[in-house]
């Protein structure tokens, strides 16, 4: 078995937690700040999940009248 030799980081135990939560079954705490550092700006499908409906209507007629 081949480990990684890794650093030891001190956080709060606050933030602990919620990188707890995020953090998938398959992943280590590594992998999760990796990938919430390489994380790209959300997709459409992801943004529209996390609004209300109204604003995304909102936002969509903004977009409309832009063009």
């Amino acid at each position: 078995m081949v480990t990684e030799k890794g650093e030891t980081i001190r956080i709060k135990e606050s933030l602990y937690k919620r990188l707890k939560e995020m953090k998938r079954s398959d992943e280590s705490f590594g992998d999760l700040i990796e990938r919430l550092i390489e994380k790209k700006a959300p997709s459409y499908d992801e943004l529209a999940n996390s609004i209300s409906k109204e604003s995304a209507k909102a936002i969509r007629e903004m977009k409309e009248e832009k063009n």
